[in-house]
C-alpha cells in the first residue's frame, strides 16, 4: 500500500502520462508514480486539475481532503461497494436494541482499558498518585460500561473516562516544551491538541476507506448517535484504535522531542499560508495553533510509520481470536477488525474490539 500526502500549499496536481505531477505554478515540484498509489491525502490549498480528478477516479485511487487545520472535509472515489444485502443485514441488526447495546459496551470497554494501559505503562517506572487514582477511576468506568443498561448511561461512563484520561495525560509528558491542560478542539488551541486532532482525523480517514470497501454503511453505528453526514460506524471502530494509533504516537513525538515548538505556527507569528480563509475567516483574530509545512511532514511520517508497526494487542476475552495475544501490523488490524464487524453483522460471530496490550 502506498499513501501520498500533498501538504505544500498553493500547488496544483496534474496528470502527466501515466503519472501525477505536482506543480507550483508552472514549475514541477514532485512526480508521483501511480502504479502502486493506493491513497492520496490532500491538505489545505492544493488544487486538483480536471485531468487529475479523472485519472484518480479511473484508477480507483482513494482521495481524501483535509483542511489545512486537519479537519476532515470529504473524499473522492468512484462509488462505494454496492453490497445492498450486507447493508440490509446491517440495518436489521442495528434495529435490534440488545445487539446494538452489547456492541457499544464492547467498544467502550476496549477503549477505556487501552487508556488504562497507558497509565499502567507509566506506573511501571515508579509510583505516581495522580496516575494511580486515574487508573482506579478508569477501571471503575470500564466496569460501569460493562453493565450499562442503555446507551445514554454508557455514553456517560465513556465521557467520564475520557475526562480522567486526558487529565492524566499531562503527567505523561516529560518535556517542558509541550504543555497540556486537557482536551480541546474545533479548533485545537495548543500543539498537543493539534497533533491529537490531526491524528484522529488521519485514523478516521484510514478506517472509513476499509468500511466502504467492506460494503458496510459507514453512517450506521452502534455507539455514536446517528446524524446526517456523520460516519457513525467509522467513529465506533475508531475508538479501539485511538490509543495505539494516535495517543501513543503523540506522547512519543513529544517525549523524544521528535516534534518541537518550531514545527507549529502560533497566532502571534502566523504565516499567511497557515490561514485557511475558507474555513476560519470569521476567526482570523483567533487563528488557532497549526502545524508548519515541515511539522505536517514530520507528524504524518510518524503516523504512517506507526500504521506499519507490529503491535501487541489482545481481545477483551484475552483469547487468540482475531488478534488476541499476538503482534499485528496496525494497518492490517484496521482491515481485520472491519472484516470481523461484517461477520458480527451476519451473525457468524460476536464482535470483539482489540485492546492495546501494555504488558508486552
Amino acid at each position: 500500500m502506498s499513501v501520498v500526502y500533498l501538504v505544500r500549499q498553493g500547488t496544483t496536481l496534474h496528470r502527466k502520462d501515466g503519472s501525477l505531477l505536482l506543480c507550483q505554478g508552472k514549475r514541477p515540484v514532485e512526480k508521483i508514480p501511480a502504479d502502486e498509489l493506493d491513497r492520496l491525502v490532500v491538505l489545505g490549498a492544493v488544487t486538483l486539475s480536471p485531468s487529475a480528478v479523472s485519472f484518480l477516479l479511473s484508477r480507483g485511487i482513494d482521495t481524501v481532503f483535509l483542511s489545512f487545520y486537519g479537519r476532515y472535509l470529504g473524499r473522492l472515489n468512484a462509488g462505494t461497494r454496492k453490497n445492498v444485502y450486507l447493508r440490509l443485514q446491517q440495518y436489521d441488526r442495528l434495529r435490534d436494541a440488545p445487539f446494538r447495546l452489547a456492541m457499544a459496551r464492547q467498544i467502550v470497554r476496549a477503549k477505556v482499558l487501552s487508556q488504562t494501559g497507558v497509565l499502567e505503562s507509566r506506573l511501571k517506572d515508579g509510583p505516581n498518585p495522580v496516575l494511580s487514582r486515574g487508573r482506579e477511576q478508569l477501571l471503575e468506568a470500564a466496569a460501569g460500561a460493562a453493565r450499562a443498561g442503555d446507551l445514554a448511561s454508557l455514553r456517560g461512563f465513556e465521557g467520564r473516562a475520557g475526562a480522567v484520561y486526558f487529565r492524566c495525560l499531562e503527567e505523561l509528558l516529560r518535556t517542558p516544551d509541550f504543555v497540556f491542560h486537557g482536551r480541546n478542539r474545533r479548533p485545537p488551541k495548543d500543539p498537543v491538541n493539534v497533533m491529537l486532532s490531526l491524528g484522529y482525523t488521519l485514523l478516521l480517514a484510514a478506517l472509513e476507506r476499509e468500511v466502504e470497501q467492506s460494503g458496510l454503511d459507514p453512517g450506521v453505528g452502534c455507539f455514536h448517535e446517528l446524524e446526517y453526514g456523520r460516519p457513525s460506524l467509522v467513529l465506533d471502530l475508531q475508538e479501539e484504535f485511538r490509543v495505539p494509533a494516535v495517543d501513543l504516537v503523540v506522547l512519543r513525538a513529544c517525549n523524544r522531542r521528535v516534534m518541537r515548538l518550531q514545527d507549529f505556527y502560533f497566532p502571534d507569528r502566523m504565516a499567511e499560508e497557515a490561514r485557511d480563509l475558507a474555513e476560519f475567516s470569521e476567526l482570523r483574530r483567533e487563528a488557532p495553533v497549526v502545524l508548519t509545512y515541515e511539522g505536517y511532514r514530520k507528524f504524518i511520517g510518524l503516523f504512517e510509520s506507526r500504521c506499519g508497526e507490529r503491535l501487541s494487542v489482545r481481545t477483551l476475552s484475552g483469547g487468540e481470536g482475531a488478534a488476541g495475544g499476538r503482534r499485528h501490523e496496525l494497518r492490517a488490524l484496521f482491515r481485520r477488525q472491519v472484516a470481523r464487524y461484517v461477520r458480527a453483522v451476519k451473525g457468524e460471530e460476536e464482535y470483539e474490539p482489540v485492546v492495546w496490550d501494555s504488558r508486552r
